[in-house]
């Protein structure tokens, strides 16, 4: 123990020292779980040799401006950083991932992930509402579920060839929708505000790939959605539902789970199949119109024996 500085085998177990500009001292090779929870620091240096950044070792800490992260880092656990002030990060060149929730609700603008980094964690960057640019290297493999989702005012991001990225990635990204609302990604389909400004949507040609959850419909007692930003989505979950979704053409994949609201009525004209669990919680769906020769699975609510009820009243017209 010195200046407020708990260390045992390497490991800087906590801090509550009285500084807000820190030096970590040069024996410490990794920062545990919780050490600076909370902690009003606004600078801190990390000494080189530093090999680990436990789970939630900077969480909260509000005024964080500035920290150094050495290249001998291997390893930062899930929301180290989250609800951070910093606006700036140059990430380590010996780190192979993001952890989950690593910068959530932090502050940047603009962000670099380096070359070597495969994948990017779930909720990696959730709720970074200020982030408008991200560089993504040609060794990334995996985005992770909701990684970017509500990142508000992203407008740049390219996506490395052949990178798999999974369900709520960039829902709520609204800068990055089209003139007319719609948050289209490489092909994917993200929850857009265009979901909630009628009653009936026809979604943009285009589209590939129907994501996880993007298609999530909760209406007003007029049937009208008043949600355009994601609190006043989530307070509008359990209002009166409804609605008529159109699928263009293009369509070549509907993921598990991608309709997760109250539509009334889905038109596809693509003959991508409903398979296991797409329509899961869809309680009021009344018809389902596809091409003929489309695949509806027997699970397509789900394989309980209620959600199998749901598909003998489910009206199937095929065109």
């Amino acid at each position: 123990y010195m200046d407020g500085f708990h260390i045992r085998n390497g490991v800087l177990e906590e801090y509550d020292g009285e500084a807000t500009d820190v030096i970590v001292p040069e024996e410490v090779r990794e920062i545990g779980e919780e050490a600076f929870w909370g902690m009003d620091v606004e600078r801190v240096h990390l000494p080189e040799g530093l090999r680990k950044i436990h789970s939630d070792a900077f969480y909260n800490c509000h005024h964080l401006k500035e920290i150094n992260l050495p290249d001998s880092i291997s390893y930062i656990g899930r929301e180290a950083f989250s609800h951070t002030g910093l606006e700036h990060i140059v990430l380590p060149r010996g780190l192979k991932s993001l952890s989950e929730g690593q910068f959530s609700f932090s502050r940047f603008r603009e962000i670099t992930i380096p070359e070597g980094i495969e994948r990017i964690g779930d909720s990696a960057f959730r709720g970074c509402h200020r982030l408008e640019v991200v560089h993504l290297p040609r060794s990334l493999k995996h985005i992770g579920f909701g990684a970017f989702e509500g990142a508000s005012a992203l407008w740049q991001i390219d996506l490395p060839e052949g990178v798999y990225v999974s369900g709520r990635a960039f829902d709520f990204c609204n800068a990055l929708a089209d003139e007319n609302g719609f948050i289209v990604v490489d092909g994917m389909f993200f929850k857009s505000p265009a979901l909630y400004r009628s009653h009936e949507v026809t979604l943009p040609e285009g589209i590939r790939v129907i994501k996880y959850g993007s298609i999530d419909i909760r209406r007003d007692m007029d049937g009208v959605m008043w949600a355009d930003n994601q609190m006043d989505w989530l307070n509008a979950l359990w209002e009166k539902a409804g609605g008529i979704i159109r699928l263009p053409s293009t369509v070549e994949e509907i993921e598990t789970g991608a309709f997760l609201g109250d539509v009334e009525h889905i038109i596809s004209e693509a003959k991508a199949p409903f398979g296991w669990s797409t329509l899961v919680s869809c309680r009021d769906l009344q018809s389902l119109t596809v091409p003929k020769g489309t695949v509806v699975s027997e699970d397509v609510f789900g394989s309980r024996r209620e959600d199998r009820e749901l598909l003998q009243k489910l009206k199937i017209v095929y065109t």
